[in-house]
């Protein structure tokens, strides 16, 4: 259950506590819980930082992630893969996530579309993996005239603590990340005018049926 923190902070108290009681219920019934529960999650949600964490009793956590409260029974865990890239090929990422296309594409010939990322190919050492943050990751975001920590990259976008493990990052295997898919590609691999084979990554929209979704074993756990 999620909640618009903004929204909620400007409901009477008593409306407030109100929530809450119908979140918990919701999730575990009405039995058991107490005032003292309630209290614990309006204190949380007046605290600043990008990720406060709450355990509660019947396995309930609750999460304030900058304007959200997530309030759940089914914590994800920290999704950790790495991925060998085939080009022209495909990738379902572990855990029922997205599906990517690779191709290249001769920059005289190629169309942009909605959505493509596109990258110099050229440019990049292979092999290429797809795989999840490590501690300590940097990049130069295009368009900024140096490197960045991925983690603070992260934190200015506002991306919530619990999601930043789930992000792929396409990078050289043992070297330089090119793209943070679906936030940012790097300098390092921005098209220009002599640019001659462009990599294109195409997002899969994520099948309903998740018991159909092929995950692909990862090469390395980080």
């Amino acid at each position: 259950i999620v909640l618009d923190n903004q929204g909620f902070k400007q409901a009477p108290l008593a409306a407030q506590r109100r929530l809450i009681m119908r979140a918990f219920s919701t999730l575990t019934g009405s039995a058991g819980w107490e005032g003292q529960d309630v209290e614990q999650v309006l204190q949380l949600s007046t605290k600043t930082g990008s990720a406060k964490v709450l355990q509660l009793k019947k396995k309930v956590r609750v999460n304030k992630s900058y304007d959200r409260i997530i309030i759940t029974t089914q914590w994800l865990q920290p999704v950790k893969f790495c991925l060998d890239i085939s080009v022209p090929g495909e990738i379902s990422l572990p855990h029922g996530g997205p599906s990517y296309h690779f191709n290249l594409e001769n920059s005289r010939h190629y169309i942009p579309q909605a959505e493509d990322i596109c990258l110099d190919y050229d440019k990049m050492i292979l092999p290429l993996v797809l795989r999840s943050r490590r501690g300590g990751d940097v990049f130069w975001p295009a368009g900024f005239s140096g490197h960045k920590k991925i983690k603070k990259y992260f934190i200015e976008k506002k991306v919530p603590s619990r999601e930043r493990d789930l992000i792929p990052i396409l990078a050289a295997r043992e070297g330089e990340i090119y793209a943070v898919l679906g936030c940012c590609i790097s300098q390092l691999a921005v098209l220009d005018s002599q640019t001659r084979t462009i990599l294109v990554i195409k997002k899969a929209p994520i099948e309903k049926n998740m018991d159909k979704l092929k995950s692909q074993p990862a090469c390395a756990t980080i």
